[in-house]
């Protein structure tokens, strides 16, 4: 399931997964490259990437709420002395319903960073700073299924 800081369908069904003790195998933890620092600034993918023809890519890197979260997730990996990827990759990997991270890279460079962080954690007041700075991206409304219980049903009637 894709799982990144910038919320997708992973951070939708964490909780249940926590709640019921269902393993889940995650990918995308880096959001296509946008928390490597490689497309960070309302500027666009660079030219000749992969982001460059990629629709989805730039609507995040249009998207004003994203470049404030990867700006001051740069803010907070400069701190902790380590790299936006690797702070994103040990956010993820501090979740205990995460049990599998999926990497993806075209070179094996593209891998060394993640070598390095290998036996690290995050402290929980980094890990807590990243879920409040990121709130905003996780709880959205599914599109495509009605709300049949909870606090959301009296909205629909």
């Amino acid at each position: 399931m894709e799982y990144t800081i910038l919320g997708n369908t992973g951070m939708k069904v964490s909780r249940f997964c926590h709640r019921f003790n269902i393993a889940m195998m995650c990918y995308g933890p880096l959001c296509g490259g946008i928390l490597t620092g490689k497309y960070h600034g309302p500027h666009g993918a660079p030219q000749g990437s992969r982001g460059e023809g990629n629709t989805k890519m730039q609507a995040y890197l249009e998207d004003e709420s994203v470049q404030a979260i990867v700006a001051e997730l740069k803010k907070i990996s400069d701190m902790a002395g380590i790299e936006t990827n690797q702070l994103a990759i040990l956010w993820l990997k501090s979740k205990p319903h995460a049990t599998s991270i999926i990497l993806g890279g075209s070179k094996p460079e593209h891998f060394q960073q993640s070598y390095e962080i290998a036996d690290r954690e995050l402290p929980e007041e980094i890990i807590e700073r990243i879920d409040r700075i990121s709130a905003s991206r996780v709880y959205t409304s599914y599109r495509n299924q009605p709300v049949r219980e909870g606090p959301g049903l009296a909205e629909q009637r």
